[in-house]
């Protein structure tokens, strides 16, 4: 799943979570989160599914990068 940085970045800036939280529920470090930001990289499905659990689906669903995954229409 693709991620708008700065989109995603607000999500968690407004649910009050650390971005070393983040990071350590993913199995990752903060700089290999940082860097998969900053440059578009994809979160794989475990990943994925876990961000997911943690935001909600709602909140999620502004933040992916619809576009940057091939979906037109995603409702």
């Amino acid at each position: 799943m693709k991620v708008h940085k700065n989109l995603f970045i607000q999500m968690i800036k407004k649910s009050n979570v650390g971005f070393r939280f983040i990071a350590k529920e993913l199995g990752i470090t903060v700089c290999e989160l940082a860097r998969m930001l900053a440059v578009g990289e994809e979160f794989d499905y475990a990943q994925s599914e876990r961000l997911m659990a943690m935001f909600g689906a709602e909140e999620m669903l502004s933040v992916i990068d619809w576009e940057g995954i091939n979906v037109r229409c995603p409702i």
